[in-house]
This record gives structure tokens, C-alpha cells and sequence, in this order.
């Protein structure tokens, strides 16, 4: 049993909260490769786990299970250096490594990868980056978190990093497993694989996953859901791999998941009380800051009357809903030319859609007393409207019948690979596109009080609101070559060099329009786009909105075109078979793209990253094994892309939107270790540690704009500030025991990691609330794998068993501000029954 789980220790060793050179990608060990090393692929070509310079977190199926890791989400708890942005709910959230975060719409900064693949690029309604679905995570060999820029080989230029996720391959033996998973919050899970040899060229294999758990935000409004943050997704997967001939094989992979549950919901948590004393008159108009302000108010006071708890929330939204449907299809060719020379050819074709219906502020809002404007009998001068009349301050929503977002993506990668007694070499090229094949319409409530969304039954409360639709379409194209090489000039010495064009296009079409004086008999649409679209100008300068039957009558186009050069280079040095010194220098790219909101300033422009690390890597053997790594690093971000407030020109008739720019210079450093010791068999301790320092410098205060309907953008951070999604400090520390039984007792194991992450900035202009708390979570489980000789395994487990809450993420306002709250304590059992081989 010792060696037996020697072994596995080995394989979980790679678990997460370390930053360790790994991408155990199992494959046929190189001639010479000690017992027990794992083999990896981390930069496209078989290596030794010791021997691949680049920091990488990973951990195996095994260690995803025991921490109950059903998301890329959860994995943020794990993982140092990795952060998630969660503003728009955990199914639709982004990532950041190393600081490298993404603001929305914008390109990722981390790639996001299947079986080599990444997943349909999405961009509106909150959506951005890539899409992976919760298949991703189910049967995995194993799952890795690159950390730096990583365009020279994978498909996406990124600045940040990658995550990749390997799927398991079928086997030779007819095998597989059932389970069943019971847990709090009416939690039921259910999990299947099969694993069958048709022929000894001809293999299959199958995976199945049912979750269901409620929401874990209970909603007070007696409107729409009563929870929120809810789970509820199908998954499968189909995997067929068909040895044509024994130099030739063939992979075809299917994968499909849909995601069916009520969204995602925040909690009102600060509102302005500094109302006005100035009431409306005919000369002096309302402000409808503080009419928001005053309602939100009135929310937090019901909120403090009732005793609610950071898990409670009062969303006043019929019928909301998320509903993300997708599935690729995946095809690998691997052909072995000759003992020197592999061919691989990956190809890919996805599809994706999305729709919802989510409350962008997640407010319960009625017009309040407090409201100075309003007279003692609670009407305004001008405005039939009482004290208690509800209204939203945005939902998002489809127009029945139509998709909000549909996509689908074709990849294709032809790869070469050279293997040689000193030089190892790989070199191909890449295609994407994306496309949107219709131009996708979503609707946006804004400042309405509605009772029905579907048939737009709302009324027009405060003489301002609208029902604003976005039709937007957006298809991007990229194309790359790319070459890396490997040279030893002795057994100690090792030179890589690698360099990639790339080649990307961004295309989006635009018809937007708003639906005014909502609910009335002079109700009539026009054109969002005032400046492009107008009747003419009044008195005082400002566009007349062009008046429209259809929306189309607004259509406009833009395009965003970018190429650039990037290259890494690696030198290594092993004075012992043991240790490893390397220094890597890194060019990294990341997209211009496009947003059609922002009239006049649509689109940006690359920016690009320097990064520099230098690192060891040590392994020691014996009684007590394991290893030691350690890493500093050092980027330097130029043309940083990031969001800014817009000012339009009085005469344009536009209102504020965000905008992306490309401002100022940014610094990210710091160091990272990671560490693991297995004691005689039986006690492995595990930590690792990222220590971050961020700043971004030449951010001007405003920045002038001539020649459009924009006059000034105003950017979101500060000159001098730390990135958003960058906490200074995390460490993770696991300690799993295995328990000396007999080997028919089976394998008993207890397990626990805990967490520390240091405060860090959700939104930069949000103030104190702006920055997300510190937190320290610890996970427990307990695992009996074949129960007394059995072909039974069960386990427990329990995540934040502290029942932490705390926030994950921020959303900022004048008149008020939103909280969005990280899971609280979630326990579980688990019984699986194992059959075959």
C-alpha cells in the first residue's frame, strides 16, 4: 500500500494552492525518466515535470473532488496569484493572474482552455471572455493555471496567464464509476462515467453530471425567485478514440452542458442620506439621484428592520432567470511521422447562447416619502406619482422569442513537433473565428416601474425612463504562426527561444435605439445614437433624437484591427539532477476590441506586457520527499487598457457610458514559492505563498477628446493606485493524513486546507466598500476509498466551515452600492460504487 500511495502522493503533490512547474499531462515517459516523474506538456511538448521553467498550479481530478471544485470560480480560492471578478454572477465571471485583470468587454487577460481549445468567445450583457461550461470539470486528468504571458504557443494571445483543463482519454479496460452526492441547501449531485473498449483500436468514453442546490441569498420581495445564487446545470460528455493505425490517432470529443437557475443577486449595503432640502418648483427640476438615493435608503432600512443577514436580499424582479446553453465539438489527429517528427492537427467547432433576466443594481426601489420634491398628498409638480410606487433602476432582459447572445467559433491548430538528441523544437499555426450570425437584441429597463417584462407593461413614472435596446453584433478573427525551440548545450544548459505573429480583427454592428415615454399615447422609439442620428438641432444646440419605426434605422459599423510581435525566452541551468535555476524574459499581447455604447470612443488599441522571472526548482528524495519552489517576477504594462467615465458635449444629447482607453504604464511584482513534503508515506504538507505589488502610473486625472461627441473620459482608477483583483498577500497551506490501516480496510485519508487572502480592490472609485475584506477559509474533507475491500468510496466534506461571509465583488453607484456575496459554509456526503477494471 506504501508504494501504491507513494505514488498517488506524487500526483496529488500537484494539488492546488501551489505554484508548481506542472502540467501533468501523463504521457509515455521519455527514455532515461526516473520511476514516479511525472511527464508534462506544459509548452506543447512531452518534458519532465522538473524541468519545465515557467510557474504553473496544478491539481487532478482527485484534489477538484476532495474540494469540491465545480467551477473555475471556486478554484479562486485555491490557487495564489488567481482571482476572480464576479460582478456579473460566478457563471459569467473573469479572471485575473498575477494582477492582471480584465475589464469588461475587453479581450482576457487568462485564456481559458479545453483539451487544447478555448471555449466561444462572448462579449454583452455582462458576458466577456471565454465561455466554459461546467463539463469542463468533470472526468479531468488533470487541471493547470499557467501564470505569465502565454500567446507564443497557445491559441489566445493573454497577458496574464492560461488555465488549462484535460479531459480524460478512454482506456483499454472496460470500466467506471456511479456517485451520488447529498449536501445542505437541498444539494443533490449526480455523476457517471463509462469507459468501454470496442476493439483494442476503437475506445469509448462517456461522463454524466447532474447538480442541483438552492440559492444560498434568500429574496424578501415576495417578487420572482425566492433564492438566488442557486445551481442547477446538466452535463455530458462523449469521447472516442480511434488508433487508425499505430503511428495514427484519432480523438473526437463532444461536450455539452446547460446552466438553468434563477442568477445571480446583490445586497444593498451603503445609500447617500445627504438628500437635498431644495423642493421642486417649476424652475428647479428634480434630481433623480436623490430619488434613488432616498429609495435605496429605505430598502437598507427595511433590510435593518427585518434583522437580514449579508444573506439576504430584496430583488424585485418577475420572472428572472439565467439560461446558458453550449456544447464543441473537438477533433485531435496525432500522427508520428517518424522517431523524430510528430504532426498534430486540433480542430474545433462551438456554439453558445445565452439568455436572462437579472437585475443590474438587484434593488427593490419605491419611490419614498423622504423624497423632498414630493408633496404631503405625494405628487411632484408634473408627475402623477404617490409615495410607494415601485421602480427599477435597470433589469436586463430578452425580447421573447429571440436569443440575447448566440455564437458559435471554429479553430483550427496544425502543429509540428521535432525531437532530437539536444534540440527539441515545435512550430505551427492557428485559426479562430468567432462568429455572431444575427445581430443579437437585449432590452434594458431603465428607470420604469414594470409588471411584466415579456409584453414591456410599464409606466413611465418620473418622465425620464426608457426601454433601451441594445442590438449588437460582434465577430472577431485571429490568426497566428508561431516557432519554439529548445538547444542543451550540455546536460546542465538549456536555451528556449520562441516567438509568434499574430494577427486579429474585431468587427461589430450596432443598432441601438430607445423606446420612450414608455406606456403612454405619444410613446415612440429613436435612436441612442444622437450624434450619428438626429432630426436636426433645437434652439440651444442639442440633436433632436431621430424619431425611427425600426431599429435598424440606427445601424452603424466599426472595425478594430491589431498585429503584433511576441517571444520568450527561457535559460536554464540543473547543477544537479535535483535542482533547476531559470530566468525567463516574456513579450505579451493583449487585443483592441470594440464596445458600441460609448458613442464616439467605441474602440481601443493593444496593450502589451514585459514580463520578467527568475526562479529554482528543487526535488529532495528519502524518507521525507517532495519539493521546493520558488519564483520572483517583474511586468511591465504598456498602453494599459481600462475603463473610463465619458463626458459627452452638451449638444451631443448623449448621456455618460464607460469607455476603454489605453492610459498609463503598469508595474506588477513580486515573489512566489510553493513547497510540498511527503513523511514516510502517510503526511503530506503542502504551501504555497504569492506575494503581489501593483501599481499603475501616468493616469491623467482626464483626459480631453476633440473631434467627436465626446469632450472628456474620466479613467476608474488613480494614478498611483494598486490593480483591482490583486491582493497583496495569499497562502495556502493543505495537510492530508493517510491513516495505517490494512489493505482490506481500504485507503482512509482526512484532509484540510486553509486559506489567507489580504484585502484587495474591486472597483476603484467605490471607495471603502470598494475593497473586498480579507478572508481566511478553511475546507475539510474525509475520504475512504474502496471501503473495507469494497468497490465502494465515500466521503465527507465541508467548504469555508467557518461559514465565512464576505463579499466577492462590488457594484457602484452615486445614489447607492451593491455587494455580491461569496458562498457561505457548503457540506456534503458522497458514495460512489466503482465497476470494472
Amino acid at each position: 500500500m506504501g508504494r501504491q500511495f507513494h505514488r498517488h502522493a506524487l500526483l496529488l503533490s500537484a494539488a492546488i494552492g501551489l505554484a508548481q512547474p506542472q502540467s501533468a499531462l501523463a504521457q509515455d515517459k521519455p527514455e532515461g525518466t526516473p520511476d514516479g516523474e511525472i511527464i508534462v506538456t506544459a509548452q506543447r511538448t512531452e518534458q519532465r515535470l522538473s524541468e519545465v521553467p515557467i510557474s504553473i498550479s496544478v491539481m487532478n481530478q482527485e484534489a477538484l473532488t476532495n474540494r469540491n471544485i465545480v467551477a473555475l470560480t471556486d478554484l479562486a480560492n485555491y490557487v495564489p496569484g488567481l482571482s476572480t471578478n464576479q460582478r456579473f454572477g460566478p457563471e459569467r465571471a473573469t479572471f485575473a493572474i498575477r494582477g492582471f485583470s480584465q475589464d469588461n468587454g475587453t479581450s482576457p487577460t487568462v485564456g481559458v482552455y479545453f483539451a487544447e481549445v478555448p471555449g466561444v468567445r462572448v462579449q454583452g450583457g455582462g458576458l466577456a471572455g471565454s465561455s466554459i461550461g461546467p463539463d469542463a470539470f468533470m472526468d479531468l486528468q488533470n487541471l493547470q493555471v499557467l501564470k505569465g504571458p502565454q500567446g507564443t504557443l497557445f491559441g489566445r494571445n493573454t497577458t496574464g496567464g492560461a488555465i488549462l483543463l484535460v479531459p480524460n482519454k478512454p482506456t483499454d479496460n472496460f470500466e467506471g464509476w456511479v456517485e451520488g452526492q447529498l449536501g445542505n441547501y437541498n444539494m443533490h449531485r449526480f455523476q457517471a462515467v463509462l469507459n468501454v473498449p470496442l476493439s483494442d483500436t476503437f475506445k469509448v468514453r462517456l461522463a454524466f453530471d447532474k447538480n442541483k442546490r438552492d440559492g444560498y441569498l434568500v429574496n424578501h420581495s415576495g417578487i420572482g425567485p425566492n433564492t438566488f445564487d442557486d445551481s442547477n446545470y446538466t452535463a455530458f460528455r462523449a469521447t472516442v478514440l480511434a488508433n487508425l493505425t499505430p503511428n495514427l490517432e484519432n480523438s473526437l470529443i463532444f461536450h455539452y452542458s446547460r446552466i438553468q437557475n434563477n442568477g445571480y443577486a446583490a445586497r444593498l449595503a451603503v445609500c447617500d442620506r445627504s438628500l437635498p432640502t431644495v423642493p421642486v418648483t417649476a424652475t428647479t427640476p428634480a434630481n433623480f439621484t436623490v430619488i434613488q438615493a432616498a429609495a435605496a435608503c429605505d430598502q437598507i432600512d427595511r433590510q435593518a428592520a427585518r434583522g437580514d443577514s449579508l444573506l439576504d436580499v430584496d430583488v424585485n424582479t418577475p420572472g428572472a432567470f439565467l439560461d446558458i446553453e453550449q456544447w464543441q465539438f473537438i477533433n485531435t489527429t496525432t500522427w508520428d511521422a517518424s522517431d523524430h517528427i510528430k504532426v498534430k492537427n486540433i480542430a474545433s467547432y462551438g456554439h453558445f447562447v445565452e439568455n436572462s433576466r437579472i437585475s443590474s443594481f438587484s434593488d427593490n426601489l419605491a419611490v419614498s416619502t423622504r423624497t423632498p420634491f414630493f408633496s404631503a398628498t405625494g405628487a411632484p409638480p408634473g408627475l402623477a406619482v404617490t409615495p410607494g410606487t415601485p421602480f427599477n433602476l435597470n433589469v436586463s432582459s430578452v425580447i421573447p422569442g429571440q436569443d440575447a447572445t448566440a455564437k458559435y467559433a471554429w479553430t483550427e491548430e496544425l502543429q509540428i513537433q521535432g525531437k532530437f538528441d539536444n534540440f527539441n523544437w515545435v512550430a505551427g499555426g492557428y485559426i479562430e473565428i468567432n462568429r455572431q450570425p444575427k445581430i443579437d437584441p437585449r432590452r434594458n429597463f431603465v428607470t420604469l416601474s414594470c409588471s411584466n417584462y415579456d409584453t414591456q407593461t410599464c409606466n413611465d413614472i418620473f418622465g425620464i425612463g426608457s426601454i433601451s435596446e441594445s442590438r449588437n453584433k460582434y465577430n472577431y478573427d485571429s490568426q497566428g504562426i508561431y516557432a519554439q525551440g529548445t538547444y542543451d548545450f550540455t546536460q546542465q544548459l538549456a536555451l528556449t527561444l520562441g516567438a509568434r505573429y499574430t494577427w486579429d480583427k474585431s468587427y461589430a454592428e450596432a443598432a441601438n435605439s430607445r423606446i420612450l415615454r414608455v406606456g403612454t399615447a405619444t410613446q415612440a422609439r429613436v435612436c441612442t445614437d444622437t450624434f450619428r442620428f438626429n432630426s436636426g438641432f433645437n434652439a440651444a444646440g442639442r440633436p433632436i433624437a431621430l424619431t425611427v419605426t425600426d431599429p435598424m434605422q440606427c445601424f452603424t459599423t466599426f472595425t478594430e484591427k491589431s498585429d503584433k510581435l511576441t517571444w520568450n525566452a527561457n535559460l536554464t541551468f540543473k547543477p544537479t539532477s535535483d535542482i533547476m535555476v531559470y530566468g525567463r524574459y516574456a513579450r505579451g499581447y493583449r487585443q483592441g476590441g470594440i464596445n458600441t455604447t460609448p458613442v464616439a470612443v467605441e474602440t481601443w488599441k493593444p496593450e502589451t506586457v514585459d514580463a520578467y522571472e527568475i526562479g529554482t526548482k528543487f526535488t529532495f528524495h528519502g524518507a521525507i520527499s517532495g519539493y521546493l519552489n520558488a519564483a520572483g517576477f517583474y511586468n511591465k504594462l504598456h498602453n494599459t487598457q481600462i475603463s473610463g467615465s465619458t463626458t459627452p458635449l452638451p449638444s451631443s444629447g448623449l448621456t455618460s457610458s464607460n469607455a476603454i482607453i489605453n492610459v498609463g504604464e503598469g508595474v506588477i511584482k513580486g515573489f512566489e514559492f510553493d513547497a510540498s513534503a511527503l513523511f514516510f508515506d502517510s503526511l503530506r504538507l503542502e504551501m504555497g505563498y504569492t506575494h503581489l505589488e501593483t501599481e499603475i502610473n501616468g493616469v491623467p486625472a482626464s483626459i480631453p477628446v476633440t473631434g467627436g461627441a465626446i469632450t472628456l473620459i474620466t479613467p476608474v482608477v488613480k494614478n498611483g493606485s494598486e490593480l483591482t483583483y490583486a491582493p497583496r498577500n495569499r497562502v495556502t497551506a493543505t495537510a492530508t493524513y493517510t491513516l495505517p490501516l490494512a489493505p482490506e480496510s481500504g485507503d482512509l485519508s482526512v484532509s484540510a486546507t486553509f486559506t489567507h487572502t489580504d484585502s484587495q480592490i474591486a472597483n476603484g472609485t467605490a471607495g471603502a466598500i470598494g475593497v473586498l475584506p480579507a478572508t481566511d477559509l478553511l475546507n475539510l474533507s474525509l475520504n475512504w476509498n474502496k471501503v473495507l475491500g469494497s468497490s465502494f468510496d465515500a466521503a465527507v466534506f465541508a467548504t469555508n466551515v467557518t461559514n465565512k461571509i464576505y463579499p466577492v465583488a462590488v457594484t457602484f453607484s452615486a445614489p447607492y452600492s451593491t455587494l455580491l456575496i461569496a458562498q457561505p459554509r457548503i457540506w456534503g456526503v458522497r458514495l460512489r460504487v466503482n465497476f470494472g477494471k
